[in-house]
């Protein structure tokens, strides 16, 4: 490839000659730069991937054993422990209420705390709920 100009101002002609290579070289140079890029981000959203993953295991493995560790504590307690939401839903029953009261924790969660009122063991409870 060559190129040729005039300088009108000088008076004298310029000639130039350049190869392939030359002539594309910063056509290839920005190629290069873009794979490089391309490949960075590759490894950039595989790595964000893997940390994503690893911390939700982690924060998954923390909410088990605080569960297990609950549950352990609620079974495990003489007292009666009853938990409920705001509309008197049952969330938990230990085994210390299904003595007391007399149902199995799985007739008693997800139904309203009120069927305990009176139980079959002759038991009465009054419930009041304050909700705000």
């Amino acid at each position: 490839m060559g190129a040729w100009h005039w300088d009108a101002t000088l008076g004298i002609g310029f000639a130039t000659e350049i190869d392939e290579v030359e002539a594309l070289s910063a056509y290839r140079d920005i190629q290069i730069t873009i794979g490089q890029l391309a490949i960075f981000i590759f490894f950039l959203v595989v790595t964000g991937v893997t940390l994503q993953y690893r911390f939700q295991n982690r924060a998954l493995n923390a909410v088990t054993r605080s569960e297990t560790f609950l549950r352990v504590v609620l079974d495990n307690t003489l007292d009666c422990i009853i938990t409920i939401d705001k509309q008197g839903i049952v969330q938990s029953y230990n085994e210390s209420a299904q003595s007391l009261f007399g149902y199995s924790a799985g007739e008693v969660i997800g139904q309203n705390v009120s069927m305990l009122a009176a139980s079959p063991t002759g038991r009465f409870m009054t419930a009041t709920l304050a909700i705000t």
